[in-house]
């Protein structure tokens, strides 16, 4: 059955740049100065004429033998502090460029140490690295090479075990450098996810919070008269306004095709189905766009094991939940009039404290809650039909956003609707999951449940 299709005035935003011509430009910077840094050129930004990279010749000292680099440490006294010659793409709000980038020796640098330009009057993802005179045996410059040299490392020494003949091993450790070298060099835009995480990290998403409230804090000094501390946001004010700006355009696309019952028919036609291009809505929940996104979730999971709790982990497993479940679970959900954000009950109860919401610095009065009184059904398996394995799909963006939703973090009314509804019903074992444990749950594209020869069992 065919069904008219329901489009917003754009084109679906995951396939499409996300950010606008001076962030993709930073995105390309970005990526042109990765590869330098394999290369071991050394790069500046030319503010005044090209406003793109030039080449910094490395410095070099007359041995009696020749030209000779210089090695990092010795840069100090050519290029001292007030001096250096490299900057980034980066600008001030009057046009003028940051201060100077600084030598960093020894510096930790995405899974090793280097040598490294930086800045330090600003936040920047951009580093000139100094390579090494005498290559270590790996420097890791980006997230993607880390991933590349272990799947290479386990091959070579694979190979090399095998290897009977000196020539043969110079000609197999050829072979894999130049393996490498490609591997590496292609690694960080082939693929949408890498250009999404080169893309955050150059210009991230105004609802993340870079330092994580939830972090470590200093030791507080004890008072004279301690007392409660006093009310104060959890998000900072640029964070909680973009978290109350919804996506209007996306939440009306995802109403119309919901209305018109064609997610029940082709649920692929949700723009949260391709977890390979996942939906800008869902970035701040997917960890290999923010990788440290999850630490954020897991320090707020209180509520992981209340009814509702354990119905969110069997919607996003390969259990599923019986569709009156679903249904029970979304009228749960609770909207703050201060902070815009939808919570389950207990989530909502937990950002609220003395009758303010602790999510927006208004710190406004809103209305009270009452405890979840909802009954599930959650499933207990006879003659041990239990599925062979119970895969948790938590940890993809789906499941993330489930889990703040039933924590006090609470999540945007956009990011409800679309988690809400990126449900699939399967008609083999009547059961319903999100879309990533819906995956999971086929096996060669066929339900691999045990069926629903199962006990019911009211949980309050």
């Amino acid at each position: 059955m065919s069904y008219p299709r329901y489009r917003p005035r754009h084109t679906f935003r995951q396939r499409e740049p996300l950010l606008g011509d001076q962030a993709g430009r930073f995105t390309r910077a970005f990526e042109d100065l990765v590869q330098a840094n394999r290369e071991g050129k050394l790069l500046s930004w030319d503010h005044e004429i090209t406003h793109d990279w030039e080449h910094i010749p490395r410095p070099q000292r007359r041995t009696s033998s020749g030209l000779v680099d210089i090695a990092a440490t010795g840069f100090k006294k050519i290029w001292p502090r007030t001096e250096s010659p490299f900057f980034c793409p980066h600008t001030r709000n009057n046009g003028r460029p940051y201060k100077a980038l600084v030598l960093r020796i020894g510096g930790l640098l995405e899974g090793g140490t280097a040598d490294y330009f930086h800045a330090t009057d600003h936040q920047c993802a951009f580093r000139v690295v100094v390579k090494p005179l005498k290559e270590p045996a790996q420097v890791v410059l980006t997230w993607e090479d880390q991933r590349a040299y272990l799947r290479i490392s386990q091959s070579t020494s694979t190979s090399s075990s095998t290897t009977t003949s000196s020539s043969s091993s110079t000609s197999t450790s050829t072979s894999s450098s130049s393996a490498r070298t490609s591997t590496l060099s292609s690694a960080s835009t082939s693929s949408t996810i890498s250009r999404l995480a080169v893309e955050a990290m150059v210009s991230p998403n105004p609802r993340w919070t870079p330092q994580d409230p939830s972090g470590p804090r200093p030791t507080p000094t004890p008072l004279a008269a301690a007392g409660p501390p006093p009310l104060r946001s959890f998000y900072s004010a640029r964070v909680a306004n973009a978290r109350r700006t919804a996506d209007i355009e996306t939440m009306d696309y995802l109403h119309n095709i919901h209305a018109a019952g064609i997610l029940k028919d082709e649920p692929s036609a949700h723009p949260a189905w391709n977890q390979e291009e996942p939906h800008p809505l869902l970035h701040l929940y997917d960890q290999r766009i923010y990788a440290h996104c999850l630490r954020r979730t897991n320090n707020y999971l209180d509520h992981l094991y209340t009814s509702t709790g354990q119905v969110i982990r069997e919607l996003n497993s390969v259990y599923g939940i019986p569709y009156a479940d679903y249904t029970t679970l979304v009228r749960e959900t609770q909207l703050c009039d201060c902070c815009k954000n939808q919570f389950t009950p207990d989530g909502y109860n937990a950002h609220v404290r003395d009758g303010r919401c602790t999510n927006h610095p208004e710190l406004a009065e809103v209305k009270e809650c009452s405890d979840s009184t909802a009954l599930f059904k959650m499933r207990s398996f006879r003659d041990a039909r239990r599925p062979r394995e119970n895969i948790e799909s938590l940890d993809t963006s789906v499941g993330a956003a489930f889990l703040e939703w039933n924590s006090r973090l609470g999540i945007p009314t956009d990011v409800w609707l679309m988690v809400s509804t990126v449900i699939v019903h399967c008609d083999t074992c009547d059961l319903v999951r999100s879309i990533p444990a819906h995956l999971n749950h086929l096996h060669g594209g066929v339900c691999s449940d045990p069926g629903q020869s199962v006990t019911p069992t009211d949980v309050e």
